[in-house]
């Protein structure tokens, strides 16, 4: 991955971030190995703070990117990543992803 991805996807986790804690008051922060191992992209950074952190924390948060619109074959190949990431930890699955100028969108599985 060329450093140009990388920033731009330093730039959407760090978005991400603060998209969660403004709506949840939950601090969840990048995992900085990610790129050498695998799994997701944020943490909950305290999962005892609150009950919303502690189901939070069942998550395996992948953060996506895109300039222009997500097309289903796109979308579709974002959550099977996010699936292996999170079943690698022993989680479940939440992507989040967003195109330029648009607001954030969650995908998590209903059980």
């Amino acid at each position: 991955m060329g450093k140009m991805q990388r920033d731009k996807g330093k730039r959407g986790e760090l978005d991400a971030a603060v998209c969660i804690f403004e709506r949840t008051g939950v601090s969840v922060q990048r995992k900085l190995d990610q790129y050498q191992k695998t799994g997701p992209d944020l943490e909950v950074v305290d999962p005892q703070s609150s009950q919303l952190a502690k189901v939070l924390n069942w998550y395996g948060i992948e953060v996506k990117r895109t300039k222009d619109h997500v097309r289903i074959s796109l979308l579709r190949s974002w959550w099977e990543e996010t699936i292996h990431k999170a079943q690698t930890i022993g989680k479940d699955p939440l992507l989040m992803y967003r195109v330029d100028n648009q607001p954030w969108w969650f995908v998590v599985p209903l059980f």
